[in-house]
């Protein structure tokens, strides 16, 4: 791709991104902060990002419509410019910015992208599309669920499959923002005290339910305007994610494990919760083991009693020391359905032949990590998945294979009951989706 002229601003960063994600298959949170540091001014930052997730958010949607105003598809090396026409309909559907500015500047990025052939088309594209937008909308959407839904049809069919009365509500979850949720460092600051912090910075914020430590933002902001945040005060986590500190219940000295740990909001929490627990956090990429060091040391949680390694959970031999654990903590890797509403471009990203790979890989690791687990200890199994396979289902062919595995009942009420396990549903109570299963070994 040639290198862009002119000053850097909102949609040429978000075009830049967007064509690594839809056109090479990068996910968004890879592509998006460099995107955004080229931008100085925070408003042009903040609406990049809403295009970009906005443009992810609405895709199928989008390229359907652009699909329907083009005479022909755009070769792989012009990605970029079906990308801006995706980034200009979006903008005339869900934005408030007057259509004629809208139309203006995005055309003006084809020029900064040096592909003047594609000035007159971009604005022809959207003026055409501004003009007959109803039309077009009842056109495409009209006996096509994956753009009336914005969901691929494998998703579609998968949430009809596990959730007949409730996929609809999955959808609408999914298209939605999610909220900015916190936790706070109770090893700093009681979750009131910071409340008040936050009031005296006209940041309204609500308690999460069933967390000690959770608060709820009104309205995003940027994490420098959170109090005390580089001084390891409070951290950025979803309330559903909260659950997993809440429910191992770890005590002094424990011996704990968290077996795919990066980037580490759930270790750190388990240590702000008591931090004399001796805890080992492995992940078996070695940049993502980076991100448990940054985290661990914004908190000041970096102690001689915790271990931190790159590598595979599973493969016990090459890593454990012999000593059994009192807690481990299975954060799995799984298909992410549940947090697309924060993530629309595992919308993109995932594909259905993943999601047995990811069955069997989880299995693997039940299977490895329950040998290591002392008997009477308890092991927390966790997804962000809302995909049965990934979760009770999982949980359930375990517990037949293994006679010394007994499923417990969380302490509090989340979600909705399974045959084994809690599910919470995206977009319930405002919570990402999330699956929690709590095993001990009888």
């Amino acid at each position: 791709m040639p290198i862009p002229t002119g000053a850097p601003n909102a949609r040429l960063s978000a075009t830049l991104a967007l064509t690594q994600v839809i056109g090479f298959g990068r996910s968004l949170s890879d592509c998006l902060e460099p995107a955004l540091a080229a931008l100085k001014d925070s408003r042009d930052r903040a609406l990049a990002q809403q295009l970009c997730y906005g443009v992810l958010r609405f895709f199928p949607k989008l390229q359907a419509l652009s699909n329907e105003l083009l005479s022909k598809p755009f070769k792989k090396a012009d990605q970029d410019i079906e990308c801006l026409i995706l980034i200009g309909l979006y903008q005339l559907l869900e934005l408030r910015i007057p259509p004629h500015a809208a139309i203006s500047a995005t055309v003006d990025v084809a020029k900064q992208l040096h592909k003047l052939w594609a000035v007159k088309l971009v604005n022809a594209i959207l003026r055409n599309f501004q003009r007959q937008q109803l039309d077009l909308i009842e056109k495409v959407l009209k006996n096509n669920p994956v753009a009336q839904f914005s969901h691929p049809r494998w998703i579609l069919q998968q949430f009809q499959q596990d959730w007949s009365d409730d996929w609809e509500k999955l959808v609408e979850a999914n298209l939605q923002q999610a909220p900015m949720s916190l936790r706070v460092n109770l090893q700093k600051v009681s979750r009131e005290s910071y409340l008040e912090l936050l009031k005296n910075q006209e940041i309204t914020a609500q308690l999460i339910p069933n967390t000690s430590a959770g608060l709820m933002l009104e309205k995003a902001v940027d994490v420098e305007k959170l109090p005390y945040f580089s001084d390891g005060w409070v951290s950025v986590q979803d309330g559903s994610a909260q659950f997993a500190a809440e429910i191992l219940d770890v005590f002094e000295n424990a011996h704990i494990l968290d077996a795919c740990a990066a980037p580490a909001g759930k270790t750190a929490h388990l240590l702000e919760k008591n931090p004399h627990i001796k805890m080992w956090a492995l992940d078996k990429d070695e940049s993502r083991v980076l991100q448990i060091h940054n985290t661990l040391n914004r908190l000041n949680l970096l102690t001689k009693n915790v271990k931190i390694q790159a590598v595979e959970a599973q493969n016990v031999e090459k890593w454990w020391n012999g000593e059994l654990f009192d807690r481990i903590l299975l954060d799995a890797p799984c298909s992410g359905s549940g947090v697309i509403r924060r993530h629309p471009d595992i919308k993109l990203l995932r594909k259905p032949k993943d999601i047995q790979t990811l069955v069997e890989n989880q299995k693997q690791l039940l299977e490895a990590l329950w040998q290591i687990l002392t008997k009477g200890g308890k092991l927390l199994y966790a997804t962000c998945s809302v995909f049965r396979q990934e979760n009770d289902l999982q949980i359930q062919r375990f517990i037949q294979r293994h006679h010394d595995a007994k499923a417990l009942e969380l302490p509090f009420e989340i979600g909705r009951k399974m045959s084994v396990g809690r599910q919470i549903l995206s977009g319930q109570n405002n919570l990402d989706g999330f699956y929690y299963a709590l095993l001990q070994k009888d």
